[in-house]
């Protein structure tokens, strides 16, 4: 089988809320470090802001580690690749795919992961679907993977990520 990729397109607010967020958190960064190296202030002190200067840095690189960066319909089934790797969802787990309207995600709930920062993923909640795991970089174009876990992804060319993945499934007799 073929591997079939689709892109992960940012769109125009994830842009500038990514834009926005690293320019706000690395100013913070740098103003800390600027104040450590420049301001006569005790070495634990010094030492100590140092450290506080690292954890949003570390949150900026954590948050692009796991940003979806493209999607792909493979042998192995789908997987949304990441910089971290890759998440892999066989299509033995997969009892069904949709488009999905975007009026279903609302008031979903973040569990744990981020939104505006390099995409919106981790693990969300709705009275709708239920708990599921979203990788989307864009506001629309929504595809749900009903598996163990419920997966949304916003793949480039969602009807046809859906139709490829309807089609490896039936070859597959499911």
């Amino acid at each position: 089988m073929n591997q079939v990729t689709f892109s992960s397109p940012w769109d125009g607010k994830l842009v500038l809320s990514t834009l926005l967020l690293s320019i706000i958190i690395g100013g913070g960064c740098a103003l800390t470090v600027y104040t450590a190296l420049s301001t006569p202030m005790p070495r634990i002190a010094k030492v100590g802001l140092l450290l506080a200067a690292l954890i949003p840095a570390a949150a900026i690189i954590g948050a692009a580690a796991y940003a979806p960066l493209k999607m792909s319909i493979s042998s192995a089934g789908i997987e949304v690749h990441r910089l971290i790797g890759p998440v892999v969802v066989p299509f033995e787990r997969i009892s069904r795919v949709d488009l999905l309207e975007p009026e279903r995600l609302r008031g979903s709930i973040r569990e744990f992961g981020v939104s505006g920062l390099f995409g919106h993923f981790g693990r969300f909640r709705n009275k709708d679907i239920g708990p599921y795991t979203l990788y989307a970089t864009g506001s629309g174009g929504y595809v749900l993977v009903d598996a163990d876990n419920p997966l949304v992804l916003t793949p480039e060319r969602p009807e046809e990520f859906v139709a490829s993945i309807r089609s490896r499934m039936r070859a597959l007799g499911r």
